[in-house]
């Protein structure tokens, strides 16, 4: 117990806390870059929803409908929105902008079955004002067509430095903002403003969670949901009565179902090829899919507040440095073997509880500093115990000295 409670764990502790501080700032440099960027791409819990979770068991979303628009152009897309409109989906989502009039025999059809539609949400985008470091502007469709639509923004969060959401470098997009001020407005997400139309309680419950930001629980790719193209819709027009009362979301998914193309498509945590990243997974509307199911199921991801992440992470990191105290007593000269060891056996065992709590609990343990602190512990012992502590020793002595003469 003199071991356990000693004021040198207590400042070793410290000492790696400021280390773990300081160390994203050496990672801000220029110069680490592509180790930046190498570790922004990789998550470890990305390995539950890419090879834990059996894709095979999840069921097919049947309250949500993806019509791929391919290339459509508005006249096309009327005809589209006309045979949906007949079968009276609940709520419409196009994953699409229209900023400027292609001309009246374009526009006006578009237009017109834009006032048939039941409820219509079309996307808009929030632009962002670095010099007041806040949103300051919504672009949006032409009036032509917002005066029969609801608006939600599309932007992706990505990790990219740009906050415009046109600016896309394929990096995983993991997580989403529900919500955002705009000047005096507050605006939805896109997804979750169409969630709110199809089951307003569902998106209050949602709501009084209060984060900021909200991972997104990836379940499904377009072979769980029931995907058309929009040539399906148009071929098939008087056997789509599965639609009624469900959502239809309406966005690009390539020329074709069969061959992805770059346009508007990012990773997933799902993308089987976890590290190393090559190709892009899922289109920008299928991820929106995502969003509304784990809203609509009930099927959000819990997450610590970063204050107990940090007391967790100090805990653990004063445990490690009391149990190295004592091994220095009481294995001379193997204490370092036992202590690397046990530092392996560590990281081992919060990885794998990191994950099943992420795949059993829906839990996200944010554990990233306490695995590089727990790494560095051992490291950070040794140097305060045989060289920041006799050298604070000895200048203390020095000082005495000193203020005597």
């Amino acid at each position: 117990m003199k071991t356990f409670f000693k004021i040198d764990n207590l400042l070793a502790t410290f000492l790696v806390f400021f280390v773990i501080n300081f160390f994203p700032l050496l990672f801000s440099l220029d110069m680490f870059n592509p180790i930046q960027n190498t570790f922004q791409s990789i998550e470890i819990t990305d390995l539950v929803f890419s090879q834990l979770r059996d894709q095979e068991k999840t069921p097919l979303d049947t309250n949500i409908i993806l019509v791929n628009n391919g290339s459509l152009q508005r006249a096309q897309l009327a005809l589209v929105m006309q045979i949906l409109n007949k079968h009276q989906p609940k709520v419409i989502g196009i994953d699409a902008m229209f900023r400027r009039p292609k001309g009246e025999i374009n526009d006006l059809p578009l237009a017109q079955q834009f006032s048939d539609c039941r409820n219509l949400v079309l996307v808009s985008d929030l632009v962002y004002n670095g010099k007041k470091d806040l949103f300051d502007t919504i672009n949006k469709s032409m009036p032509l067509f917002m005066q029969f639509a609801k608006d939600g923004y599309a932007n992706m969060i990505t990790g990219n430095d740009s906050t415009d959401g046109d600016n896309i470098d394929y990096k995983t997009v993991r997580s989403f903002k529900p919500i955002t001020k705009v000047k005096d407005t507050t605006k939805y997400f896109f997804p979750v403003k169409i969630a709110s139309i199809f089951s307003p309680e569902k998106v209050k419950k949602f709501l009084k969670r209060d984060n900021e930001l909200e991972v997104i629980n990836y379940r499904r790719n377009t072979n769980k949901y029931r995907t058309l193209d929009y040539k399906d819709v148009i071929a098939n027009e008087d056997s789509l009565q599965f639609i009624k009362d469900k959502i239809v979301l309406i966005g690009f998914m390539g020329p074709d179902l069969k061959n992805k193309v770059t346009e508007d498509i990012f990773f997933s945590p799902l993308n089987k090829q976890y590290v190393g990243k090559t190709t892009p997974d899922m289109y920008g509307v299928v991820i929106h899919a995502n969003i509304i199911s784990m809203i609509l199921n009930d099927d959000c991801i819990l997450t610590l507040p970063q204050w107990l992440i940090n007391v967790i992470t100090f805990v653990l990191l004063y445990l490690n440095m009391a149990l190295y105290a004592y091994s220095r007593n009481k294995f001379g000269h193997w204490y370092q073997t036992f202590n690397l060891g046990f530092t392996l056996f560590e990281l081992a065992f919060l990885g794998i509880l990191v994950l099943y709590c992420l795949l059993f609990f829906n839990l996200e343990l944010k554990l990233y500093d306490a695995f590089f602190a727990i790494l560095f512990s051992t490291t950070a012992h040794e140097s305060y115990s045989d060289s920041l502590k006799p050298l604070a020793l000895e200048a203390w002595v020095r000082l005495k000295r000193l203020i005597k003469k």
